[in-house]
């Protein structure tokens, strides 16, 4: 087998094996390689992340390296001049990658090819951001050592924190803390009420429970929000701007909110109570009958709970005039 047909097996073997070690290693074990490399895990979801590159291609570099040493070092004199070169230009590449890959880590930008554009801020978040009338302030409370499962989540969040500082264009300040290590930002994480989070990580044979902070408070002026411990990413936007637009809107629309209380209807109590408080996050929620015949001039909306079979035609027809 030539040179060429040789390096050509390193290139198509080494993916395989990172996709290997990345999919199949337990989430939970911290002893597996795999739980290292969040990398694949960013690509397998959509997600080229400049970081990702950069780590792929020095590393690939890395092993090309290695192997132009091996090969090349076969076809000459074990101790001649030749040789003492090639093992000098082999060390000084194999430095030269390892330290692209250490400040790689710094590089920002990803492209977001998921439908949707799932990990890109909404132009609704961005309107938020842009139109601030005034600095807010997002403390990320992080500890440093997180299980293997939280860690590709705290990237995440990392992430779109990074994003809400870019797109707030000065008006947006944006602090990390360790509580783990800091005493200070463990006050001020408790007197939040952003406190550590138990996790059973199985490591060195044995089940270990360790603690970490993993929470986001957002102030404004006086007010303040917090998330006392994030545990997805999925809806992280969706209650990050609520909250920046729930601090910074000096009066809050007014909804009027009612119900229909019918026995159908009361199958569903529990979801009503539960969206009216949703509303209330941002809105001023007030009770309103279908039999009112004033609507106070401060509604904007009106917000009638209930099933469609609930509403009678005379009652529908008194509530839209």
């Amino acid at each position: 087998m030539g040179l060429p047909a040789q390096f050509g097996q390193v290139l198509v073997s080494y993916p395989l094996w990172l996709r290997a070690i990345s999919t199949r290693a337990s989430p939970v074990n911290a002893d597996l390689p795999g739980v290292l490399l969040p990398w694949a895990s960013q690509i397998d979801r959509g997600v080229l992340d400049l970081r990702d590159v950069v780590y792929f291609v020095t590393l690939a570099s890395l092993f090309l390296v290695f192997a132009y040493f091996v090969l090349q070092s076969r076809k000459l004199t074990a101790h001649g001049p030749s040789v003492q070169r090639l093992r000098l230009g082999t060390v000084l590449l194999a430095a030269a990658v390892v330290v692209v890959n250490l400040f790689g880590g710094n590089i920002g930008g990803r492209l977001d090819l998921t439908p949707g554009r799932a990990y890109t801020l909404s132009p609704a978040t961005r309107q938020v951001l842009r139109t601030l009338p005034d600095l807010v302030t997002i403390k990320l409370f992080v500890s440093a050592e997180l299980p293997a499962e939280v860690t590709f989540l705290k990237r995440d969040v990392d992430d779109l924190l990074r994003d809400y500082r870019a797109a707030g264009r000065g008006n947006v300040k944006l602090v990390i803390q360790d509580p783990a290590t800091d005493s200070s930002a463990r006050r001020d994480a408790g007197a939040l009420g952003i406190d550590p989070v138990q996790f059973n990580v199985l490591g060195q044979g044995e089940l270990q429970v360790k603690q970490g902070y993993l929470g986001i408070a957002i102030r404004y002026a006086d007010g303040v929000k917090t998330i006392p411990f994030v545990q997805q990413t999925g809806d992280l936007e969706y209650r990050l701007t609520s909250d920046i637009r729930a601090l910074t809107r000096p009066e809050r629309p007014t909804i009027a909110f009612a119900e229909i209380g019918d026995a159908v209807s009361a199958r569903s109590q529990r979801a009503f109570t539960a969206l009216r408080d949703q509303l209330g996050h941002n809105y001023t929620v007030q009770s309103f009958q279908l039999t009112d015949t004033v609507i106070p001039p401060q509604v904007k909306v009106i917000a009638v709970a209930g099933t469609p079979e609930s509403l009678s035609s005379s009652t529908g027809a008194a509530a839209c005039s």
